[in-house]
């Protein structure tokens, strides 16, 4: 037999549930703009080169949006806005486009075409450090429908780059018409809608091999034992639920398996993740196969009982000895990160001749007559590919093209690997870690990390107290009401959130990561009945951009008269001003509450919050609620039928977020508009100190409206010299 080895490269595929809790509506618009580069790219090369054999590995949370896109891709929040006439946006709208239409490496997509080169120079650079108002008069419709366009465009691929109408639009550079936008969006529609069945049909005949990981993109070890490395950091909260990383595994498989009609036979644990515990539950899930990085074979410090023969060169048994066999393929790291981080910077001929000449390096290592070796790359599917200048199609069809006759290098995948090698050593102990540092720093390291896992393991912890599994259940799932909320917690403990928390990792949109993870904790908690602590309701990063978009601050302090009625201009004229409208291009909802408007100030003694209600939208027994979460934790409930003295019910929350002690003040009156009157001492307030608070429309324990979308307003109570402060966290 003649040197040679196998080379089995292996793209993983995955984006977290961007799906609001509320609305079902996908908040930012990675699916579908993957699908149109990543995944349609990758798929255009398998079908023109069917030797050059590949792995996809899915999420399977990446698969059920994809499947629900298809059918209705208007639940893009992003594209649904891209259609949006340009004559018919709002203030808030035209926000959100300038914030998040340049969302593309600059370097590649946008400095080097004119016009949109010259839109960003027009908004700026620094989105944090740019005055909204100013740039949105700037720009002009024709800007705002450039902008949209140039976007969507930026985000095709090369297969799409290769559709005529793609192409003219791409020449035409400016001045864009409605018509021709509505046109690209269409065939961003008709992309994804291929996506699926493209990959089922590559599948069939032979050319892929698809695998997964957990449903929601988990971090398994950390859900089984928070403390699972010795070297953890001493504040690491305990998270140790390793039914849940069953569950994510099982449920995993099943959702692949109805999407795509087949249960696959490998794995790539999220982000290479693994344990001795993780590997026997995949083990017992009846996987083949799984992959990891090659730290967890060659390096001891992960805990691994390394074998005196450690090669990653071939597969290894792991797992339980009288378990189904498991295989595990070890990602070469070096080769792997080219692909994902070096090669984008030269041209694709110099790229394949390395690329290739260290596989051909590796060949020399093979013996005649032993089984081929072979070589396993792990990359990223999606992110890569921006950072091309051409999308990476020069590098990808010059490789396909240089395997395709190479006499000693063989793509293969691993689950056709193992069909013709199926002998293999064992790994006595896998250790704990990942594809980075071979270890979890990334997503636990972090002070941020740290309290969004306290978050997180409190919401579990109180879900086994006010659900208890049944005894004599089936499983740990129980009843349905236990169900619903295990299904937030599920899409909380995917590794996304806890990516951005922290260093080294940030973009623009850790806002947005932030809001989803802690959406989905108070969902869970609105599920149990129970109030959520504070920590649910304010960002975990302190340091998180804060947009004070269209909010006024007090500017003068005036007392009003509590009656219901704007009894004179002057009463409320120097207060905060938040107008609801404004805000609504954040976080995106439905329709708009029946909250318009709210002002508030302060004296020496006293809070004063106004309301402008559009009471057609409320219902007789609809109540308001005030949450105050700084300095103190207190909530102020009263009802909104028209009076001109009315109860404001003050609850205080015990430690377990369940026993209220409550206290009444007559301080309130609703006409008009609603107005409230709030003693300092009631709030603990002392000059200096800050008030956060958010208010809420409650029809039993259905949230009708909240104000703001997300955050607190927060306001500085006066002393002597103040001025007034106001901004949104």
């Amino acid at each position: 037999m003649a040197k040679e080895i196998r080379l089995a490269i292996i793209w993983h595929m995955h984006q977290p549930d961007y799906r609001d809790p509320e609305t079902g509506v996908h908040l930012l618009p990675w699916v579908r703009l993957h699908s149109l580069r990543g995944y349609t790219d990758l798929n255009t090369v398998a079908e023109e080169f069917p030797h050059f054999k590949q792995t996809i590995n899915f999420s399977p949370v990446l698969l059920s949006q994809l499947a629900e896109l298809a059918v209705d891709l208007d639940r893009d929040h992003f594209y649904q806005l891209s259609k949006k006439s340009v004559d018919e946006l709002e203030e808030s709208e035209k926000d959100f486009l300038l914030r998040h239409c340049f969302l593309i490496n600059w370097d590649t997509h946008v400095r080097p075409h004119p016009r949109y080169h010259q839109l960003l120079m027009k908004r700026g650079t620094d989105i944090e450090g740019i005055d909204l108002e100013y740039v949105r008069a700037r720009f002009t419709r024709s800007d705002y429908r450039d902008l949209v366009v140039l976007f969507n465009l930026s985000w095709c691929g090369f297969t799409m780059r290769s559709d005529p109408v793609i192409q003219a639009l791409i020449q035409k550079e400016r001045g864009y018409t409605e018509e021709e936008k509505l046109i690209l969006l269409e065939l961003h529609r008709e992309a994804l809608k291929k996506v699926i069945p493209v990959h089922k049909d590559l599948r069939t005949r032979g050319i892929l091999e698809i695998t997964c990981t957990p449903e929601y993109h988990p971090i398994l070890p950390l859900l089984i034992d928070s403390h699972v490395r010795p070297d953890r950091h001493p504040d690491t909260p305990l998270f140790r639920y390793p039914e849940d990383a069953w569950r994510q595994i099982v449920q995993g498989l099943d959702i692949f398996e109805s999407i795509l009609g087949h249960r696959p036979i490998g794995m790539w644990p999220s982000e290479g993740s693994v344990s001795q515990d993780a590997v026997e539950l995949i083990q017992d899930a009846g996987l083949r196969w799984i992959a990891t990085d090659e730290a967890l074979l060659l390096d001891p410090a992960t805990g691994t009982e390394v074998p005196e023969n450690a090669d990653m060169f071939r597969p290894w048994l792991v797992g339980k000895p009288d378990g189904h066999p498991l295989y595990c393929c070890f990602r070469n790291r070096g080769l792997s990160d080219d692909i994902g981080f070096q090669f984008s910077r030269m041209e694709p001929g110099e790229a394949v001749e390395r690329f290739v000449g260290h596989l051909e390096e590796i060949v020399k290592l093979a013996k005649p007559k032993a089984p081929p070796l072979l070589v396993t790359l792990v990359c990223d599917g999606e992110n890569p590919w921006e950072y091309y200048p051409d999308g990476g199609e020069g590098f990808l069809r010059e490789l396909a093209q240089v395997l395709e006759n190479h006499p000693s290098i063989r793509p293969t995948t691993p689950g056709e690997y193992l069909d013709e090698f199926p002998k293999a050593e064992r790994v006595k102990k896998l250790g704990a870690g990942s594809w980075i540092g071979g270890n979890f720093d990334i997503w636990m390291g972090a002070e941020e990390d740290r309290t969004a896992w306290k978050i997180l393991a409190e919401a579990r912890d109180h879900l086994d107290e006010i659900y208890p599994i049944p005894d004599g259940a089936e499983d740990e799932i129980g009843a349905q009401k236990r169900l619903r909320v295990l299904e937030q917690l599920w899409v909380a403990e995917g590794s996304d959130w806890f990516w951005w928390y922290g260093e080294p990792f940030h973009s623009v949109l850790d806002y947005v990561f932030d809001i989803i993870f802690r959406n989905r904790i108070k969902k869970a908690y609105d599920l149990m009945g129970l109030e959520p602590p504070v920590e649910v309701l304010i960002p975990v990063d302190p340091k998180l951009p804060i947009d004070n978009v269209s909010v006024e601050a007090p500017l003068d302090i005036n007392e009003p008269q509590i009656d219901g009625k704007i009894t004179t201009f002057f009463e409320w004229s120097g207060a905060g001003h938040l107008k609801t409208s404004l805000l609504e291009g954040l976080v995106v909802r439905e329709k708009s509450g029946p909250i318009n408007d709210i002002y508030f100030n302060s004296d020496t003694r006293n809070i004063y919050i106004r309301l402008d209600i559009d009471r057609e939208e409320l219902k007789h027994d609809d109540v308001l609620i005030i949450r105050v979460i700084r300095p103190t934790e207190i909530n102020l409930a009263m009802e909104l039928i028209p009076m001109p003295e009315v109860n404001v019910r003050c609850y205080r929350a015990d430690d377990d977020h369940r026993k209220c002690k409550i206290e009444f003040l007559n301080s309130a009156a609703v006409g008009e508009i609603v107005e409230i009157s709030l003693p300092h001492e009631l709030l603990e307030l002392t000059p200096k100190s800050t008030l956060c608070f958010s208010c809420f429309i409650m029809r039993g324990v259905e949230q009708v409206d909240r104000c703001p979308l997300f955050g607190t307003i927060s306001l500085v109570i006066p002393d002597e010299r103040y001025i007034g402060s106001l901004w949104l966290e």
